[in-house]
């Protein structure tokens, strides 16, 4: 698969502590920089190579079945030029985003890599286990809407993805990635010289960074974040996502990042942001005492409302024991505060379906009512078209069964009351 095999070197190299630059690669295996370069930039490596980066990696640095991907003699050259501009930060240890290549070419390389990021390999799970990664800073913090410190955590202590991992909006946002990293590298002049290169802090080991791509402009080095979103316009970066940035401006020690996002599938904006010392210090303490108090020592953060902390308690405790029943005497207080707002939910729902039937018979044959003068409810009559699943499973059971899905779930449901989901 297109890429696979450079990315699969990358990963290897930084879990052994060598940073994924030509230079420290080649240092690594003990084969000239130049060949490195060569082989990172787009070339087939020869047998002499694939046997040292095995010594040296555990891995060939070739696809299985000889799915290395080849690239024209253009391409090739382009990338050997591109591989030393950013310049090696391995002799003070950082692993930076340099001469590494992987991006793929042509359709189907992209269609390959979107669909290997989308699934997400052992290696990716275990490297993401080890470590704070940008996507993580902003739940950490608090300031993410898909991502709470204790879903965070969860990720952490059990491998488990994200609820959205392999969706549809996943595969349509890694699918759109290079076209994005691609024009914005075009509209500001610089040259793309690596994607998605695993990074660690220079010292801090668990303080990690996956950068959607880096580049050189002139000689100097930054960072490409691609993102695609339904908003038409931003009126600046998103928290969440500058947080993200200035983590992995932080991690890869670079000084500028620019942001590319493509809004609802028609206009791209480019943000650039410059790296911040004292937030990037701030962050770095926030994460290291997240990561020592919480993922090291196994003690969960604290529990929020959020769905995202729900979906994190519901994937963590996915399967059951039928026979093993919890002793909730300590909770007992907010079991009865549980029961309460439960009866006082289903009271406000009968009083609004009577209220509501009261006003349709009022309004009658109307579409609008007012009060003083000001419209203040509507009840004009409106289409929807919905599949009939009842008819499609007697008429076509086979295509109703193909396309049905079972999605397991564990509704908590109080006893001894209505027995409605609580």
């Amino acid at each position: 698969m297109a890429g696979d095999a450079r990315q699969e070197l990358l990963h290897a190299a930084v879990e052994k502590g060598v940073p994924p630059t030509a230079a420290g690669l080649a240092r690594a295996a003990g084969i000239p920089e130049r060949t490195m370069r060569a082989y990172l930039g787009g070339r087939p490596p020869s047998a002499r190579t694939q046997a040292a980066l095995w010594r040296a990696f555990g891995t060939t640095g070739t696809d299985p079945g000889g799915g290395d991907e080849r690239r024209g003699h253009d391409d090739r050259e382009q990338r050997d030029d591109a591989g030393g501009h950013a310049g090696d930060r391995s002799g003070d240890g950082a692993a930076a985003p340099v001469g590494a290549g992987g991006d793929g070419g042509g359709d189907d390389g992209a269609r390959d890599r979107a669909v290997v990021m989308a699934a997400q390999s052992a290696a990716w799970h275990e490297r993401r286990r080890a470590g704070i990664g940008s996507s993580d800073i902003a739940g950490i913090l608090g300031v993410s809407s898909w991502a709470t410190p204790y879903s965070v955590w969860t990720e952490k202590v059990t491998g488990g993805p994200p609820d959205d991992r392999g969706s549809e909006r996943m595969l349509w946002g890694n699918l759109l990635e290079n076209a994005v990293l691609d024009e914005a590298a075009r509209r500001l002049g610089v040259t793309i010289t690596a994607r998605q290169v695993p990074l660690v802090h220079p010292r801090a080991a668990w303080a990690r960074a996956t950068l959607d791509a880096s580049y050189d402009d002139a000689g100097e080095p930054g960072v490409f974040e691609a993102k695609t979103t339904s908003d038409r316009t931003w009126p600046r970066v998103p928290v969440h996502y500058e947080a993200q940035v200035q983590w992995q401006l932080e991690v890869a020690q670079l000084p500028v990042a620019w942001v590319a996002c493509l809004h609802a599938g028609q206009r791209l904006s480019l943000w650039r942001i410059e790296r911040d010392e004292e937030t990037g210090a701030a962050l770095m303490r926030i994460a290291g005492r997240f990561w020592e108090r919480h993922v090291v020592a196994g003690v969960p953060p604290a529990i929020d409302s959020s769905e995202a902390t729900a979906a994190a308690i519901g994937r963590r405790y996915a399967s059951t024991e039928p026979l093993l029943v919890a002793d909730l005497t300590p909770a007992a207080a907010k079991m009865a505060r549980l029961r309460e707002i439960h009866d006082e939910q289903a009271g406000l729902k009968d009083e609004r379906r009577l209220i509501e039937n009261e006003v349709k018979a009022q309004l009658g044959a109307a579409e609008a009512g007012v009060v003083d003068g000001e419209v203040v409810v509507t009840w004009k009559p409106q289409e929807s078209r919905r599949l009939d699943i009842e008819r499609l499973r007697d008429e076509q059971p086979r295509i109703a069964e193909k396309y049905t899905a079972v999605k397991p779930s564990r509704p908590l449901r109080l006893t001894g009351g209505g027995g409605d989901d609580a």
